[in-house]
């Protein structure tokens, strides 16, 4: 049997193979098992035990996907044999994952031959305590990802420091559920550069907050168990020094944001901030987080969102915008939310969207575009798949509207989607270039041009955009279009 499903090539396309309900494995069927080389993920974890045949044949598993994960979830216990056996699983993917979760204690001697793994993943969320001697050895773990250790349930100093001289990317620390000022200030020195989950922590006092804040250099802080922030502990996290191109901050807990709170949060110089659990938006918190200067918040908890807010919202001068709660959008709601600026909505909550903004003359699409809504506008033609050609009740396309209001990265990504450059507006015969170089926007022009927009196309008073140029007296707009 073993050798049957190791040539089985399904698994979907991340190669997913479970076989949890086993609950023992000989060696030849293991041996069978590691000749398993078109999926990523084996799943044994119905194994309580893990001999050292077994673990030698599963070492030699090395499959063709790119992320591999052995998932051994059940061992309650690993002798040093067997463990120095997975050590030696290594093989050229670009993350290779080793999750023992069960394992409720580990001996110095097994934490040392998992340290020599040379492995990107390495969970052991089991863990309950962890003595000084086998953070310090699995410190030593040249794992350049990930160390999970989401069990442990307090943090000794010595324990804090010991991990602290880890240098990998992130660190898992969920199951505790207070934290010293002594081991934060500790983890603060912490070497990796990457993550750092602490979402556990339901309560965070205002100087384990400053001590957090001072961990320079991470991209990752995660406190998404925190319930609520006092004005004072916003304004110690929002210190916090994070990388400036890549610092999140994971605040998915709380579930209200006072406005004060807010306006202290808003002061944070970071990359993302989540908030996925608020349900409710005043105008006044969103009028805090539209003055807040970061490129991802993720509100993906709201269930509506009034008009009121959603006029304000838009102000913000982010990136992508995390809408995922939102179970249905009004037209009005829509419409307000069409005039922002920014890259990316994501709505994966909608079950539906209105067919009233979808079937209405002058559609969503259109008033995006007008708006610059670059965000409403990607999101319409990339999720909802809406033709990028369609036009409003007076002929015009989503390009036209792009050009005429000088919206150059809205008319950037429309030519990267390929939107057809010449379109005609049906009664003036003008194409987004005229309405460009009518307005005299150089940059707007080049962009066309570059696009591959036909300078010689003339309209129903039988002008070229050249023509246009000249009477918009825009010299820059004028050699952009002398043919030569």
């Amino acid at each position: 049997m073993a050798e049957v499903i190791a040539g089985w090539e399904g698994g979907g396309h991340l190669g997913r193979l479970s076989l949890d309900g086993l609950t023992s494995l000989s060696a030849e069927s293991a041996q069978a098992l590691a000749g398993w080389a078109s999926g990523g993920h084996l799943s044994l974890s119905g194994l309580t035990t893990l001999p050292l045949e077994v673990a030698q044949a599963l070492a030699g598993w090395k499959p063709t996907a790119r992320n591999r994960s052995l998932s051994l979830n059940g061992l309650i216990t690993l002798s040093v044999e067997s463990a120095e056996a997975l050590a030696r699983w290594k093989d050229s993917g670009v993350v290779n994952s080793l999750s023992l979760g069960s394992l409720r204690s580990l001996s110095l001697e097994v934490a040392e031959a998992l340290a020599r793994w040379q492995g990107d993943e390495l969970a052991l969320d089991g863990l309950t305590t962890l003595p000084v001697e086998m953070a310090e050895a699995l410190a030593r773990w040249g794992g350049r990802h990930s160390l999970s250790l989401g069990g442990l349930r307090t943090l000794p100093l010595e324990v804090a420091q010991a991990l602290a001289g880890w240098e990998g990317h992130s660190l898992t620390l969920d199951g505790l559920t207070s934290l010293t000022v002594e081991s934060a200030e500790t983890l603060a020195r912490w070497r990796g550069r990457g993550k750092l989950s602490l979402n556990g922590l339901i309560t965070l006092s205002v100087e384990v907050a400053e001590a957090l804040a001072r961990w320079e250099g991470g991209s990752y802080l995660s406190l998404g168990g925190v319930r609520s922030l006092s004005v004072e502990v916003a304004e110690a996290l929002a210190r916090w020094k994070c990388r400036w191109d890549a610092g999140s901050l994971n605040l998915d807990g709380l579930t209200s944001l006072p406005v004060e709170v807010t306006e202290a949060l808003a002061r944070w110089q970071g990359h993302g901030l989540s908030l996925g659990g608020v349900r409710l938006l005043s105008v006044e918190v969103a009028e805090a987080l539209a003055r807040w200067k970061c490129r991802q918040l993720s509100l993906g908890g709201l269930m509506s969102l009034p008009v009121e807010v959603a006029e304000v919202l838009v102000g913000w001068r982010g990136y992508e915008l995390n809408l995922d709660g939102l179970a249905s959008l009004p037209v009005e709601v829509a419409e307000a939310l069409a005039r922002w600026q920014g890259h990316w909505y994501s709505f994966d909550g909608l079950a539906s969207f209105s067919k009233d903004i979808l079937r209405s003359q002058r559609s969503l699409l259109h008033t995006a575009s007008e708006q610059g809504g670059t965000g409403m506008v990607l999101f319409l033609l990339q999720t909802l798949r809406l033709d990028k050609n369609s036009k409003d009740i007076n002929g015009l396309t989503c390009l036209h509207h792009a050009a005429r209001n000088s919206h150059s990265g809205l008319l950037e990504i429309l030519i990267n989607e390929d939107a057809s450059i010449d379109e005609c507006e049906p009664n003036t015969q003008n194409t987004p270039l005229h309405f460009a170089a009518a307005a005299g926007n150089s940059e707007i022009v080049m962009l066309l041009l570059e696009g591959g927009a036909d300078m010689r196309l003339k309209n129903s008073e039988g002008k070229t955009p050249l023509h246009c140029a000249v009477e918009s007296g825009d010299i820059d707009t004028i050699r952009l279009l002398v043919p030569g």
